[in-house]
């Protein structure tokens, strides 16, 4: 990890997929929950350091301070890109299919809006 710009987030399976419980970023919870600045005196090694809330942050810094894998961690592969019905799938190494018109996890409604569609011809 040489700096913030290789976020290890970035690596992640679940902040591809956006189901990250931690919203996205793991660092940005842990400077909220256990911020850096509770047990380590302020940094000012990088372009940033004096913006608010960035000493809160553990990976800021770069390779003096890296970063830690989650405890959701895994390493994202890539995904599968597939064109449905009406729009566009990505389909993740764990199987878990992401659709923007998938409503409460079922295709029920864009296949009944697509079949009502082929009727009124």
């Amino acid at each position: 990890m040489a700096t913030c710009s290789d976020c290890l987030c970035y690596y992640c399976l679940y902040y591809w997929s956006e189901r990250c419980p931690y919203g996205g970023c793991y660092d940005d919870y842990r400077a909220q929950e256990d911020p850096y600045t509770d047990h380590y005196l302020e940094r000012h090694l990088w372009s940033d350091s004096h913006k608010p809330g960035e000493q809160a942050h553990w990976c800021r810094g770069g390779n003096l301070y890296p970063t830690e894998e989650c405890p959701y961690f895994e390493q994202y592969e890539g995904q599968k890109i597939e064109q449905c019905y009406r729009a566009m799938i990505s389909t993740f190494q764990d199987g878990y299919r992401s659709c923007p018109m998938m409503v409460n996890g079922t295709c029920e409604k864009c296949l009944r809006e697509l079949n009502e569609a082929i009727q009124e011809g």
